[in-house]
């Protein structure tokens, strides 16, 4: 599942891995999760293809395709802002990219202003009502779409009949930093074949230095849960972070899954942050760990751009009982990149 193709937006969100998460090793989750699913030889490359790609999906769509975290034009923005007497516009400039990029999906310089309240035809039918409230400390954005077809701006457009609701808030600004959230509340599009709902909530804080040589984000959601053209899936107590630098993000995330591939709960945890590099784009260091009933586990090692290393305990006793050859390709295969 996840296989939804690139410029899907926030509402068929794509599985782009822009942005990860961190768990394990650099902080654990929401929460622990038990697993209960049974890790085999025959189902342990679909259950990692899962959780990359159900982590992917949820952090893409939790910061908002198109919210520019690696994009020059919002760096510049940020050290502006940061550089002001104002010590809210760095904030300021952070939260208009993110609801730029939660409504608008656009890739282009973030708005100096939010999105005002009002009642917004779609350009194929339906509406969108939108109501922006807040002030210096706290500011919410609120999207209520009704059989909406065509919101956006030209060429950049949601795609499909979208419907349900969704909350943008931005709260205790300083001058480097902010704490949000993005709740999805029944949240639907129908695009020919394609069919997406999503609901939960995720909370997160992101912070950067004044010279915005990195960018941290943290966000963490109790349960996530997306179906996807009639296949189910669910994250629990699920929590990324992620530092973005010029070449490379570190990357960790941390929770448990109830897929698809399989029957029952896996866990998962980054125990050394993945790093992905820009130039090569695919993991250069980081090691996951997948756990299933009784400590049966997948150890991915991120050591090599092409062929990471994996283990696979089955019997949970610490020995390795196989030692598969899977390429980056074949663990990324539900992601669309």
């Amino acid at each position: 599942m996840f296989q939804l193709t690139a410029r899907k937006g926030i509402l068929l969100a794509t599985s782009m891995l822009v942005a990860c998460g961190g768990g394990g090793g650099d902080g654990g989750g929401v929460g622990s999760v038990s697993a209960t699913a049974v890790i085999t030889d025959d189902n342990a490359l679909p259950v990692t293809q899962e959780v990359f790609a159900s982590s992917a999906f949820a952090q893409s769509f939790a910061l908002g395709f198109g919210l520019g975290l690696d994009d020059d034009a919002f760096a510049a923005n940020a050290a502006d802002g940061a550089a002001d007497a104002n010590a809210n516009a760095a904030v300021a400039s952070y939260a208009a990219a993110l609801i730029d990029g939660l409504t608008n999906d656009s890739q282009s310089d973030a708005p100096a202003t939010f999105v005002p309240a009002a009642l917004e035809a779609c350009s194929q039918g339906g509406f969108a009502d939108v109501t922006e409230t807040g002030g210096a400390e706290s500011a919410q954005l609120e999207i209520t779409f009704s059989n909406c077809e065509g919101y956006g701006d030209q060429g950049a457009e949601l795609p499909g009949v979208v419907n349900g609701r969704m909350v943008v808030n931005v709260s205790n600004p300083s001058p480097f930093g902010a704490d949000f959230s993005v709740n999805i509340d029944g949240l639907s599009a129908v695009d020919g074949d394609d069919s997406v709902f999503l609901d939960g909530r995720f909370n997160g804080t992101v912070t950067f230095d004044s010279g915005v040589t990195y960018i941290d984000v943290l966000m963490s959601t109790n349960s996530f849960y997306a179906l996807e053209n009639g296949v189910e899936s669910e994250l629990i107590n699920y929590e990324f972070n992620i530092r973005m630098t010029e070449g490379s993000i570190r990357q960790g995330f941390s929770g448990g899954l109830d897929g698809s591939g399989f029957d029952g709960i896996i866990s998962f945890d980054t125990k050394v942050r993945l790093r992905l590099t820009y130039s090569v784009a695919t993991y250069t260091n980081g090691e996951l760990h997948i756990k299933g009933v009784d400590n049966a586990a997948i150890r991915i090692i991120a050591n090599s751009t092409d062929y990471p290393a994996v283990d696979i305990d089955l019997d949970g006793d610490d020995v390795t009982d196989s030692q598969p050859t899977w390429s980056w390709n074949d663990i990324m295969l539900m992601v669309d990149l």
